[in-house]
């Protein structure tokens, strides 16, 4: 298996995505890139603080074509962006905390078509399950 928020890790996330017959029902009409942004904290395990990773999912109709990862600087990305610390996302990925009430209690931030995004959460909840099954 392979660490948490390494390029290998993010290619599962993309293959369980795939797998994923509740994401792909999910994202079915859903047309836009995906960029997380990992912030490393002082609590992570796995990022520290002043380390950063961003990873953008293309996402086309139910399935995730390709990832750009950066784990230096970031990726621009003028769509949709969720971030948050590394802790936040370990506790996401791993199960141990839900992506929707962490989005709505600000522990991940989002940019770009919020009302849309929020339309589709049931995306990000599968996307959250997809990485669980890693």
């Amino acid at each position: 298996m392979s660490s948490m928020f390494s390029l290998e890790w993010f290619e599962e996330l993309k293959n369980s995505m795939n797998d994923n017959s509740d994401f792909q029902k999910a994202s079915s009409d859903w047309d836009d890139d995906l960029a997380l942004r990992i912030i490393g904290d002082d609590n992570s395990s796995i990022l520290k603080k002043g380390k950063r990773i961003e990873i953008i999912l293309k996402l086309i109709h139910g399935k995730c074509f390709s990832i750009i990862y950066s784990p230096r600087n970031g990726i621009r990305n003028d769509g949709y962006i969720l971030e948050g610390e590394a802790t936040v996302w370990e506790m996401i990925f791993s199960g141990d905390a839900d992506i929707i009430p962490c989005i709505f209690n600000g522990a991940i931030r989002t940019s770009g078509n919020t009302a849309k995004l929020m339309k589709y959460t049931s995306l990000l909840t599968e996307m959250a399950n997809s990485a669980k099954r890693i």
